[in-house]
């Protein structure tokens, strides 16, 4: 189950493996997995299902039903781009997108579960994406705010991974198998699930 506790764990450790330390590196791990978490919380998985007639749940890891999550390479380009794009051009900028990117990654491929309900589909599978019901913005300033990290260059980070994040985890395909009471016709429906 994804919690702050877990992203700001994961954080932390990957900060210090890229080599980003210091007095504010706790407050800014805390920071950004206490946004995180919210925001990912926050979403919800429509699905478009097909399979046999029914009602169904479904309940699947992440690892499982969006590899894509675990990809960090890609979250990581995404970040760096972005950060060089709002002015963060640091020599620390590209191992902060770096260790951001991993943290997240490892974390969500960690600890996600998606939880749904499929009408329409006793039992098969669903695909859908994520989609935000809140910005993330206005989390990551919140929070950086809220733990001491404010000023134009918390302002810059927080826009850069606003972007980077969301447009990452609103691209990612999800597939959740789909099992419950069905009959022996094809049928498809909709599905509504949110991030555990």
């Amino acid at each position: 189950m994804l919690t702050s506790t877990a992203m700001t764990a994961r954080l932390l450790s990957t900060f210090g493996a890229c080599g980003i330390a210091g007095s504010s590196a706790p407050a800014l791990a805390q920071a950004l997995g206490t946004a995180f978490v919210q925001y990912l919380s926050a979403m919800v998985l429509y699905t478009q299902d097909v399979g046999a007639a029914g009602v169904g749940q479904s309940f699947t890891p992440c690892a499982v039903s969006a590899p894509g999550f675990g990809n960090s390479a890609v979250l990581g380009a995404a970040l760096r781009g972005i950060m060089t794009g709002v002015g963060l051009v640091g020599t620390h900028a590209p191992l902060l997108a770096e260790a951001v990117a991993q943290g997240f990654c490892v974390c969500c491929a960690e600890t996600i579960q998606f939880q749904g309900t499929h009408t329409g589909v006793g039992s098969g599978a669903g695909v859908g994406v994520l989609t935000q019901t809140a910005p993330l913005l206005p989390l990551l300033q919140a929070q950086l705010a809220a733990n001491g990290l404010s000023g134009s260059s918390s302002s810059q980070l927080a826009l850069a991974l606003a972007q980077g994040v969301s447009g990452f985890v609103t691209a990612i395909p999800v597939t959740v198998p789909i099992v419950g009471a069905s009959g022996p016709a094809p049928a498809s429906g909709l599905g509504i699930g949110k991030v555990l």
